[in-house]
């Protein structure tokens, strides 16, 4: 086990184990990250599911970097948003960019109002974007 990993994978039937090796984990991660009642630091964030009952989705959301921390904008455009007109989506990027702010305005064009995350290409173009400096 890494010190600087941030996915734990925790295999095992026992449960009092299993409590032991994450108790370990949490210690190692806010221990490095400073986070005390006394420094004033928030915990450690955790996320705990099933190996099993996660999707690939679910994961890279888990995985990607704050978009809060990090001040990273990501506008998504459903072009066949019926709700929410494609071209408000287009508005915001531009009035974004022209305050200076870095945008990533993601187009998909297939998409309706509550389907983007399911685009074949929704998973992949949203870790780029997430990735991007």
């Amino acid at each position: 086990m890494s010190g600087d990993s941030s996915l734990h994978l925790v295999l095992g039937e026992e449960e009092l184990l299993i409590e032991r090796a994450v108790a370990q984990i949490l210690r190692s991660a806010r221990k490095r990250a400073g986070a005390s009642a006394v420094s004033g630091i928030a915990d450690v964030p955790v996320n705990r599911m099933r190996a099993g009952d996660v999707s690939t989705y679910e994961l890279t959301e888990l995985l990607s970097p704050s978009l809060f921390a990090e001040e990273r904008i990501i506008v998504l455009e459903a072009g066949r948003d019926t709700v929410l007109p494609p071209v408000l989506s287009r508005r915001l990027a531009q009035a974004l960019t022209a305050k200076g702010r870095s945008v990533d305005h993601l187009v998909f064009a297939e998409a309706g109002h509550n389907d983007v995350h399911s685009q074949p290409d929704f998973t992949s173009r949203m870790a780029e974007a997430l990735v991007r400096p």
